[in-house]
């Protein structure tokens, strides 16, 4: 809240009561947190003290402004309403308690490092549904324990799972970011990036909205380093028709050619990252800042364009390079 983008702040009220309503639907005797009810009184308060700043309403973008007023609509009735109005108010009355220094004890290191407003919502905002599960024995092994077995069958779980409902999709997406560090050869990195990047499109909001500029340019950064690993190992090509990595147990071995043959479709996600692009420029204030620094974003994604088309032209691929 800081940084006084009342877009963002949205999103995360948003994000974080999805999160509430599936915690309270699987454990029926869950109540409303109480670090929850505060994260509402102090966001209520920040809205207020924005509205009362005239000049810092002045310097607001239409946009910013826009979600400001939408927010201060969305939270009184949130605020007032039967489920959460008596909690509200007797915050107000007694802000701090047993139960609150009991769950403040019990929060990570960063919430309890940061006192403010934005430090309790993102901490409670970043706190999956199932905070409670155990952790994935694999983040804990050494690199080198880990075999080429383990990563494939975990890059299997995570195929399988895309897009089933209950799916914690940013776990995916860490859990791909460490597979890729301890990935046993260059084909199997490969996958693992691949992977990555259509995980990644998975945390875009939907087809009714753009992708944020921050997870558009992780995208473009993963790209670039496939773009990057192909022009370093030649003897590996990306092809669609090639067994896909959840298939396979085994490490791909070179065919007749001597090349090896890695599951993949680099221009789908060009045209994917072409049209969040394309989608971002429509939806933003082209009197903004904020849409000459989108502008500034395109030698990027050409220069990614244009490695594309010289590895297809350097492969031979006549049927993918016109596009």
């Amino acid at each position: 809240m800081k940084i006084n983008d009342w877009s963002a702040i949205q999103s995360l009220f948003d994000e974080l009561n999805k999160r509430l309503d599936r915690t309270r639907k699987v454990a029926d005797n869950v109540g409303v947190p109480r670090v929850y009810v505060r994260m509402l009184v102090e966001l209520e308060d920040f809205l207020n003290d924005t509205l009362a700043n005239r000049d810092l309403k002045k310097k607001m973008s239409p946009t910013n402004a826009k979600a400001l007023n939408t927010m201060r609509q969305r939270l009184k009735k949130h605020n007032t309403s039967d489920e959460f109005g008596d909690l509200v108010t007797k915050f107000r009355e007694n802000p701090q308690d047993d139960e609150e220094e009991e769950l403040e004890s019990s929060s990570s290191s960063e919430s309890e490092a940061e006192n403010d407003a934005e430090g309790k919502f993102e901490d409670f905002e970043k706190r999956p549904a199932g905070a409670s599960k155990k952790k994935d024995k694999l983040l804990s092994m050494d690199s080198a324990e880990i075999t080429y077995e383990m990563v494939a069958k975990k890059l299997r779980d995570i195929a399988t799972s895309r897009g089933r409902k209950g799916t914690d999709k940013q776990e995916q997406v860490e859990m791909l970011q460490f597979l890729a560090n301890v990935a046993k050869g260059v084909p199997q990195k490969l996958e693992v990036l691949l992977q990555l990047v259509g995980s990644l499109f998975d945390l875009s909001p939907g087809i009714s909205n753009y992708m944020k500029v921050g997870l558009w340019k992780r995208c473009m950064l993963v790209m670039l380093e496939i773009m990057d690993t192909l022009t370093a190992n030649q003897h590996i090509v990306l092809d669609d028709t090639a067994e896909p990595s959840e298939d396979r147990t085994a490490e791909p071995v070179a065919g007749e050619d001597g090349m090896i043959r890695v599951w993949g479709n680099l221009v789908a996600f060009v045209e994917r990252l072409d049209d969040e692009m394309f989608k971002s420029l429509q939806v933003i204030d082209p009197h903004t800042h904020e849409y000459m620094a989108r502008l500034r974003d395109e030698p990027v994604f050409l220069a990614l364009a244009q490695k594309v088309h010289d590895y297809l032209a350097r492969i031979g691929d006549t049927r993918n390079q016109p596009k």
